[in-house]
Protein backbone atom coordinates (compact mmCIF):
# COMPACT_ATOMS: atom_id res chain seq x y z
CA UNK A 1 0.00 0.00 0.00
CA UNK A 2 1.49 3.13 -0.87
CA UNK A 3 -0.03 6.98 0.25
CA UNK A 4 -0.28 9.89 -2.38
CA UNK A 5 -1.25 13.37 -1.98
CA UNK A 6 -3.99 14.46 -4.46
CA UNK A 7 -4.83 18.15 -4.69
CA UNK A 8 -8.33 18.28 -4.04
CA UNK A 9 -10.75 20.96 -3.42
CA UNK A 10 -11.84 22.36 -0.08
CA UNK A 11 -13.72 25.34 0.45
CA UNK A 12 -13.02 26.28 -2.87
CA UNK A 13 -8.97 25.92 -2.11
CA UNK A 14 -6.65 23.48 -3.90
CA UNK A 15 -5.04 21.09 -0.80
CA UNK A 16 -3.40 18.44 -1.18
CA UNK A 17 -4.90 15.05 0.62
CA UNK A 18 -3.20 11.58 1.51
CA UNK A 19 -5.21 8.77 0.12
CA UNK A 20 -4.00 5.20 0.82
CA UNK A 21 -3.16 3.03 -2.89
CA UNK A 22 -3.24 -0.50 -2.87
CA UNK A 23 -4.56 -3.30 -5.40
CA UNK A 24 -8.29 -1.81 -5.59
CA UNK A 25 -11.01 -4.82 -6.69
CA UNK A 26 -10.92 -5.03 -10.63
CA UNK A 27 -14.69 -3.76 -10.71
CA UNK A 28 -13.95 -1.22 -8.40
CA UNK A 29 -12.61 2.59 -8.84
CA UNK A 30 -9.46 2.87 -7.36
CA UNK A 31 -10.20 5.51 -4.72
CA UNK A 32 -13.66 6.17 -5.22
CA UNK A 33 -14.70 4.33 -1.81
CA UNK A 34 -12.23 7.25 -0.21
CA UNK A 35 -13.18 10.37 -2.28
CA UNK A 36 -17.21 9.77 -1.57
CA UNK A 37 -16.16 9.16 2.05
CA UNK A 38 -13.75 12.46 1.96
CA UNK A 39 -16.82 14.10 0.49
CA UNK A 40 -20.12 13.08 2.15
CA UNK A 41 -17.80 13.87 5.95
CA UNK A 42 -15.51 16.45 5.50
CA UNK A 43 -16.35 18.27 2.37
CA UNK A 44 -13.40 17.23 0.47
CA UNK A 45 -13.96 17.08 -3.49
CA UNK A 46 -11.57 14.86 -5.76
CA UNK A 47 -11.28 16.71 -9.28
CA UNK A 48 -12.78 14.65 -12.14
CA UNK A 49 -9.81 14.66 -13.76
CA UNK A 50 -8.26 13.06 -11.39
CA UNK A 51 -10.71 10.52 -10.66
CA UNK A 52 -10.84 9.63 -14.45
CA UNK A 53 -6.68 9.58 -14.26
CA UNK A 54 -6.91 7.00 -11.74
CA UNK A 55 -9.58 5.14 -13.33
CA UNK A 56 -7.71 4.99 -16.75
CA UNK A 57 -4.16 4.26 -14.74
CA UNK A 58 -6.05 1.67 -13.23
CA UNK A 59 -7.39 0.05 -16.35
CA UNK A 60 -3.70 0.17 -17.39
CA UNK A 61 -2.65 -1.75 -14.73
CA UNK A 62 -5.12 -4.73 -15.34
CA UNK A 63 -4.33 -4.43 -18.81
CA UNK A 64 -0.35 -4.50 -18.45
CA UNK A 65 -0.73 -7.16 -15.52
CA UNK A 66 1.38 -4.55 -13.13
CA UNK A 67 0.21 -3.60 -9.31
CA UNK A 68 -2.08 -0.43 -9.71
CA UNK A 69 0.11 1.28 -6.78
CA UNK A 70 3.13 0.57 -8.60
CA UNK A 71 1.55 2.18 -11.91
CA UNK A 72 -0.02 5.08 -9.55
CA UNK A 73 3.95 6.08 -7.83
CA UNK A 74 5.49 5.63 -11.91
CA UNK A 75 2.40 7.85 -12.92
CA UNK A 76 3.03 10.06 -10.30
CA UNK A 77 7.09 10.54 -10.65
CA UNK A 78 6.32 11.28 -14.14
CA UNK A 79 4.21 14.00 -13.58
CA UNK A 80 6.33 15.71 -11.20
CA UNK A 81 9.46 15.49 -13.49
CA UNK A 82 7.60 16.88 -16.74
CA UNK A 83 6.29 19.91 -14.17
CA UNK A 84 9.41 20.20 -12.58
CA UNK A 85 11.07 20.48 -16.40
CA UNK A 86 8.30 22.81 -17.33
CA UNK A 87 9.08 25.00 -13.90
CA UNK A 88 12.85 25.46 -15.22
CA UNK A 89 12.48 25.81 -18.34
CA UNK A 90 10.00 28.57 -17.40
CA UNK A 91 12.92 30.64 -15.07
CA UNK A 92 15.33 29.65 -17.99
CA UNK A 93 12.99 31.92 -20.46
CA UNK A 94 12.34 34.37 -18.24
CA UNK A 95 15.55 34.66 -17.47
CA UNK A 96 17.00 35.15 -20.68
CA UNK A 97 14.62 37.69 -21.82
CA UNK A 98 15.89 39.88 -18.80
Amino acid sequence: MKTIAIPCDVDGKKVPIQFHVGEPNPQAHPIGHQAAWLGRERGVYVPQEVMDSMDDIHNKAKEMNIPFEELVAFALERAIQERDAKMASSSEDKENKE
